[in-house]
């Protein structure tokens, strides 16, 4: 058996980051629960990755050890920003 390119490495990240999530909630959760937990199923497929793919492959990918931070950066922004929109509408909440 030949050693396994290091595209391998990213196509299963694709996989386990987004494809699995997606067919998680489309079969699974979908009618059960809200879209909301697709964020944790998508970080377990990252780490459920960083288990399967040889450790030799992803480390020759610098950004993959950052992919993480800027998912959970992302999150914060967004929670930030619905915070934002939650105080600038208590003023009109009041009012009523």
């Amino acid at each position: 058996m030949k050693p396994l390119p290091n595209e391998v490495a990213l196509g299963s990240l694709f996989d386990f980051i987004i494809l699995v999530p997606l067919l998680t909630y489309f079969f699974i959760i979908r009618k059960r629960y809200s879209l909301k937990y697709l964020l944790p199923v998508a970080l377990a497929g990252y780490g459920i990755a960083y288990l399967v793919v040889p450790n030799g492959l992803l480390s020759s990918y610098s950004f993959v050890k950052y992919l993480l931070f800027a998912g959970e950066a992302a999150l914060l922004l967004l929670e930030l920003y619905i915070v934002y929109k939650l105080i600038t509408k208590i003023p009109a909440i009041l009012k009523e």
